[in-house]
């Protein structure tokens, strides 16, 4: 499914080259409970306090030696970004999971 000709969700690279996962029709609101329902599935901690704003939210988290960002803004959506190359497997694992869940399904997808 897309959206504005992006599709609802896909890996790619940013422009740092950072390996990214990202779900494009994700609520704000969804936000914090994506986020709890992955510390949960990979023991995540948090790396660093969380920035809220008007039209994004973001945290760092970190598994072991590897830190991710779990990310939400207006424009994207959902994102996950491997904050080093070490942590694309990681990125890789939680966007394979987030492609199974609940979040994935069509009507999460279709808001």
């Amino acid at each position: 499914m897309e959206t504005s000709g992006m599709p609802s969700a896909r890996f790619w690279r940013d422009f740092s080259q950072r390996l990214v996962f990202h779900m494009h029709r994700v609520e704000m609101d969804d936000y914090p409970t994506i986020c709890k329902e992955l510390v949960s599935a990979f023991a995540l901690t948090p790396e660093s306090g969380m920035v809220l704003g008007f039209d994004v939210v973001f945290q760092d988290y970190r598994s072991g030696n590897f830190v991710v960002g779990l990310e939400w803004d207006i424009w994207m959506g959902f994102i996950v970004v491997a904050k080093s190359q070490a942590a694309e497997p990681l990125v890789g694992a939680i966007g394979e999971y987030l492609l199974k869940s609940k979040w994935a399904s069509p009507s999460v997808l279709a808001k």
